[in-house]
């Protein structure tokens, strides 16, 4: 029976999509996993569907005059009694029953397979097809809100309604009461309500088509291969009959129609008489024919759908059973010949037995998928308007919104309050505050803010210093990590400051003094760079610059012009180094901690001691001049002095080794008379100097409502209605570097966020706080600023501090950071984000 196999491999296919949607009801979501089997799903049932209906089509097309040949040639001559008493068995069979009037009673209870299969096909797929685009829905205050709606490719049969499984993109109305949480990404199944109800509801009448009976018919052929020169007939043939019997098994449905199983041969040609005798003597009597004188169908409830029952299992029976749920029908026919031997044909499922009761499932599923469309979409919605019921949308407001699936994929443009995903896959993010690790292959930013990683050089610099400016505020604003560039400065005049070569690294710092004067010393500590200071304006250029100090640096008993401690890399080229004009002890150059020190062509003028070094140092001068009262080079506890043997400066004693230093000096003709020049500087020189210090983090500590920290990474200030804000940068222990330092003023950088309060400009008041962290207590500021800056959205600013309560408090280490607090309504909420600080002294 093709047609069989083939009806229920598509209610397989069909099965397995109400399957996948039953699940997907239940679980309230669409995931990338059940999609995909939505996928294969529609692909299979609609390959079944397209070959069932070919089949029936193919059946359904026969000719009706070929019909009606076919009835005239089987047609008997009978009365309506006879009539039943064939098509009953002579009343064996119960589907037709003639009472003593002559009323013919036919019972409708059960329904041939083949038209109902029929009917469930072409039932199913009058689709009703239904795109959404782009539209509007309104939530349940009439707040419209703007859908994007896309689909995919997939479509799929829904009993009787072809859905497009999509996804809906959308804006969800701000307010917090209304639908606070937006609809990024919800997937959903679209399709035109009115219609469904009504399909579902048409559906019902397929219930009242099921299987009435099942009965055998016969037909007697010249050949046992193929069926030639006869006719299907219900009526056994008789004993009398020649030819190959073959049969077929038949199910009739309360409408009429029947279905057919593939025919069978079941019986040879009848024996025929004996060969005669020899003359004289009668011939043996031939063999009796034998015919078929009964058939009889049995029924099996059975527990497989793909292994037949045994023939002789307990359980078959005449009667027709009812539905036993989970259970499995089979048949056979057992056919009895005139010779009293009987057989059975090989046992077959019949799918139909199942029908009545799978499309009453179906049916179930169905009025509950159209009751959950009802509820996620507004009856009257259209292919080309779709409005979402006020139920979802509220639902939608007040819960948490979780999507799960294997990949999401998303085309066009996805935006929110402060961030948007282009199309191209950019993620652009207003403020982004990551709580944990944070991981990617490449990080790009214009401005790297952390306490914690210091700002680094981008590309090679050169600084020209005018007139009025020092090389100490260029350097104090490089950032340490040179980042293998090149930094070059000139100074275009002389200079009235003590220099501090502060703590850089990875790059060379090259300091031209083109002639000029440093009025005032050189200190370098702890420094990596490569530190080279040239008396001209190039590496080549032999012009003398000088460095000449008022009172120089003082360490113990001895005061430096210029000093080095643990500095790897100091060049020293073409200089006159200066003693000062106040203390006799004063040293020309000095070096300690394990610095090494390069120098060519120095000149030593009105020094006790030209050169000083000790703790493992390595010192290596080309050439010098000049004469020192005292000791002209001296090399203390492990340190080493190697001079190029010619022309070096000389003293009072020319060399002096003390704690195991050594001076090498093989081949050294010292100087025996002074350089020219004397110090003129009259003034000691008061330098300004700054220290930068970036938040370790930020926070907002909301009391009224929570009383707890934010923990959103940002200073917040007013009150929106979830408590009263205040914000606060903590440094660590930072400002301890500044401790005692005569403190001029602070400076803090800040940036106003956006969609944060209102966008106008808002005032925002700086204070002072005494926490290196979080404080697990209510936190308070320590003192207000007295400092006010109004910024508006996503604006920048600086804010310049020189309250003497603050500057006091940052010298004596008592204040550790800062912060904003304003007065706390929603006029004033805002937040700040950056907190860069400069603290600003004098030495």
């Amino acid at each position: 029976m093709d047609y069989v196999k083939q009806y229920e491999d598509y209610n397989t296919n069909y099965d397995n999509i109400i399957n996948i949607l039953s699940e997907i009801l239940e679980a309230g979501e669409i995931t990338q996993g059940s999609q995909e089997r939505l996928e294969e799903a529609y692909v299979d049932y609609n390959q079944s569907y397209s070959d069932t209906i070919t089949l029936f089509q193919g059946k359904k097309n026969t000719s009706i005059n070929e019909r009606i040949d076919k009835i005239e040639s089987i047609k008997l001559n009978a009365n309506i009694k006879d009539i039943v008493n064939i098509l009953t068995n002579n009343g064996e069979k119960t589907t037709l029953y003639l009472d003593e009037d002559g009323v013919l009673y036919i019972d409708g209870e059960k329904i041939p397979e083949l038209k109902q299969t029929k009917l469930i096909v072409d039932e199913q797929n009058g689709k009703i097809e239904s795109l959404v685009s782009d539209g509007f829905v309104e939530d349940a205050d009439g707040n419209k809100v703007k859908l994007k709606v896309l689909y995919s490719t997939l479509s799929q049969t829904v009993n009787g309604i072809e859905t497009n499984v999509g996804t809906i993109e959308g804006v969800a109305n701000d307010a917090n009461s209304k639908a606070d949480a937006a609809i990024s990404k919800a997937s959903q199944l679209k399709q035109t309500m009115d219609g469904f109800t009504t399909k579902v509801q048409s559906m019902e009448s397929t219930l009242d088509i099921t299987v009435t009976g099942v009965y055998n018919e016969f037909y007697v052929s010249t050949s046992s291969t193929e069926l030639i020169g006869g006719s299907w007939s219900t009526t056994r043939p008789s004993s009398a009959t020649t030819g190959y019997i073959w049969m077929r098994t038949a199910a009739r449905n309360s409408k009429g129609e029947i279905t057919y199983d593939d025919p069978t041969c079941i019986s040879g040609i009848d024996g025929k008489q004996g060969p005669p005798g020899e003359p004289g003597k009668p011939g043996e009597k031939g063999d009796d024919g034998v015919s078929i004188t009964n058939t009889e169908i049995f029924y099996f409830v059975h527990t497989s759908k793909t292994s037949a029952p045994n023939i002789y299992a307990a359980g078959w029976t005449k009667n027709l059973p009812d539905y036993v749920e989970g259970k499995f029908l089979w048949y056979v026919t057992k056919i009895t010949y005139s010779d009293r031997t009987s057989t059975f044909t090989t046992p077959a499922y019949l799918s139909s037995w199942e029908a009545k009761h799978e499309s009453a499932k179906a049916i179930s599923i169905a009025n509950q998928t159209a009751e959950m469309f009802q509820w996620i979409v507004q009856k009257g919605s259209t292919s080309s308007s779709i409005t979402l019921t006020d139920s979802l949308i509220q639902a939608i407001a007040s819960s948490n919104i979780q999507l799960s699936a294997k990949k999401i994929l998303i085309n066009g443009l996805m935006e929110g309050s402060g961030w948007k995903i282009t199309d191209e896959g950019e993620l652009d993010i207003l403020d982004l505050n990551v709580r944990g690790n944070f991981t990617c292959d490449s990080l790009n930013v214009d401005t790297l803010i952390s306490a914690d990683i210091p700002p680094a050089l981008s590309e090679n610099k050169t600084i020209y210093v005018s007139s009025g400016e020092t090389i100490s505020q260029y350097l104090d604003d490089l950032p340490l990590n040179l980042n293998g560039f090149t930094v070059e400065i000139y100074l275009t005049s002389n200079t009235t400051e003590n220099l501090e070569l502060r703590r850089h690294v990875n790059g060379p710092v090259n300091i031209f003094l083109c002639g000029n004067t440093i009025k005032g010393t050189i200190r370098s500590i702890y420094n990596n760079a490569k530190y080279s200071i040239y008396g001209g304006n190039s590496t080549t250029d032999t012009t003398m610059g000088s460095i000449m100090p008022y009172t120089s640096y003082n360490v113990g008993s001895y005061y430096y012009t210029t000093i080095f401690s643990d500095c790897p890399n100091v060049n020293l080229y073409n200089l006159k180094v200066y003693g000062d004009s106040v203390n006799s002890n004063s040293v020309g150059v000095g070096a300690t901690q394990k610095s090494k020190v390069y120098m060519e062509n120095i000149s030593f003028v009105g020094c006790k001691y030209n050169c000083r070094t000790y703790s493992m140092t390595e010192l290596y001068c080309q050439s010098s001049s000049g004469l020192s009262t005292g000791n002209s080079w001296n090399a203390g506890t492990g340190a080493k002095i190697v001079l190029y043997p010619g022309q070096q400066a000389g003293g009072g004693n020319n060399t002096f080794t003390s704690g195991n230093g050594q001076i090498i000096s093989t081949g050294v003709t010292f100087a025996s008379s002074k350089d020219s020049g004397s110090n003129t500087t009259t003034v000691n020189p008061t330098t300004t100097r700054f220290e930068t210090f970036k938040p370790k983090y930020a926070d907002t500590y909301r009391s009224s409502v929570y009383n707890n920290w934010e923990g959103r990474g940002k200073c917040r200030q007013g009150d929106w209605g979830y408590g009263d804000c205040n914000g606060y940068w903590f440094y660590g222990s930072q400002f301890a570097e500044v401790k005692g330092k005569n403190i001029t003023k602070v400076e803090i950088d800040v940036t106003r966020s956006s969609d944060i309060g209102y966008s106008a400009s808002t005032s925002h008041v700086f204070q002072a706080h005494t926490y290196s962290g979080r404080p697990s207590s209510t936190p308070s500021f320590y003192t207000s600023c007295n400092k006010t800056l109004s910024l508006a959205w996503g604006k920048k600013g600086t804010v310049t501090i020189t309250d003497s309560t603050v500057l006091n408090g940052i010298k004596s280490g008592t204040i550790k950071g800062f912060g904003i607090q304003s007065t706390y309504d929603k006029s004033h909420y805002s937040a700040l984000t950056n907190g860069t600080v400069r603290i600003y002294y004098t030495e």
